[in-house]
């Protein structure tokens, strides 16, 4: 069996609007604790990886989102969504990028 019949994908889109250098709005994306790549703003990426559990994870800059399990089956594309949180009030928004940074992103399965 080759590595394509145990793989599957996970994609991970950004739709951000970022002004200014795109390189500071970039997203570095972790899989299992290594980083797999960076996401820009209004971007995609693609990870390959075995069948499984994962644990995803985006950061930028000392921002970082909640660590993501994703179950991934043979030949199966999983797709999420990284952003910053988008709900709640403002005042509860501003808290959490001050007080619990490694909260303050978003990473969410697109169904």
């Amino acid at each position: 069996m080759d590595e394509q019949d145990t793989s599957g994908r996970i994609v991970i889109e950004s739709h951000r609007k970022w002004f200014g250098d795109q390189r500071l709005g970039t997203f570095v994306v972790s899989l299992d604790g290594t980083s797999a790549g960076k996401l820009p703003p209004e971007g995609r990426v693609e990870l390959r990886c075995a069948s499984g559990v994962h644990v995803v994870r985006i950061r930028q800059w000392w921002y970082r989102s909640k660590p993501t399990e994703v179950q991934i089956s043979i030949g199966q594309t999983v797709s999420l969504r990284a952003d910053i949180p988008r709900t709640g009030s403002v005042l509860n928004r501003m808290t959490t990028f001050i007080v619990t940074p490694w909260r303050a992103l978003s990473l969410t399965e697109i169904r």
